[in-house]
């Protein structure tokens, strides 16, 4: 469990919180940053498992999904 950092250089850390830096929700469920990266280790394994050609959820496509903090 470490901090992950973003492709846009924003870390994300593994706390509580409604702010999109926050892993994890107020309400404890995962947030859309932890949620994004599940969904990108995901189509990485499945293409690699069973030679899907789905495309790869990249990085920078990853940050863009991830609010900003106001």
């Amino acid at each position: 469990y470490r901090p992950v950092v973003l492709a846009d250089g924003r870390k994300i850390t593994l706390t509580i919180g409604d702010a999109p830096s926050h892993a994890v929700v107020g309400d404890e469920h995962a947030g859309t940053a932890w949620n994004a990266l599940w969904a990108q280790a995901l189509v990485k394994q499945l293409n690699a498992a069973f030679g899907l050609t789905i495309p790869p959820i990249g990085d920078a496509e990853i940050a863009s999904a991830v609010p900003r903090e106001k």
